[in-house]
């Protein structure tokens, strides 16, 4: 049997589901480019916690709504969205979907300009930066 698809909230315009048809669901992705590796275990596209392992570093995160705990060796940290329309975390599949599926990005369409709340590490930081 499958799990009903996931889905955002009422807030980024999004329909809900009910609280008793949520399914979590893990997802898991590797690196191409490197050797690096995400899980990611989502409830909705704006409720998740994962996991980064690359070759030196194994980063914890946690996503509530437009608040994101990062966690990386001792560095613990939470960044707020503000103005930001994404996070961004680097080399995170999980994060670089979030648009795609907000806003059908693989169906084609008109261009979309973004403003990203980039979290990097190491160090672990955060910026803003508009893309499109």
């Amino acid at each position: 049997m499958r799990s009903p698809p996931l889905t955002l909230g009422k807030r980024d315009g999004f329909k809900s589901r009910p609280p008793t048809q949520r399914a979590m669901r893990t997802l898991v992705w590797r690196g191409l480019d490197a050797p690096r590796m995400e899980v990611a275990h989502v409830e909705s596209w704006q409720q998740a916690r994962g996991t980064q392992i690359g070759i030196a570093y194994e980063l914890r995160w946690e996503l509530e709504g437009d608040r994101l705990q990062v966690t990386l060796d001792d560095d613990a940290r939470e960044f707020a969205l503000g103005d930001a329309d994404f996070f961004d975390l680097l080399d995170s599949a999980f994060f670089n979907s979030l648009p795609v599926v907000r806003d059908g990005l693989l169906a084609g369409g008109p261009p979309h300009d973004y403003l990203m709340r980039f979290i990097s590490h190491p160090p672990l930081a955060g910026y803003l930066e508009r893309v499109a």
